[in-house]
């Protein structure tokens, strides 16, 4: 019965698409939570990272 729906709604608007496409979401920073011991270890890759990724 859905698919009939679709169908008829599909032909009632002249075979056009009713859908818009989104742009995606992308995090302008991130928060990177770790144990005070260890938080050396996690910072040394990332500063790494975005030495080597100017866009970051």
């Amino acid at each position: 019965m859905s698919t009939a729906l679709a169908a008829m709604g599909y032909a009632a608007l002249g075979g056009k698409r009713t859908f818009t496409s989104r742009p995606r979401i992308v995090a302008d920073h991130y928060e990177v939570l770790s144990e005070p011991r260890s938080a050396e270890r996690g910072r040394d890759p990332l500063v790494r990272l975005s030495l080597a990724s100017p866009d970051l």
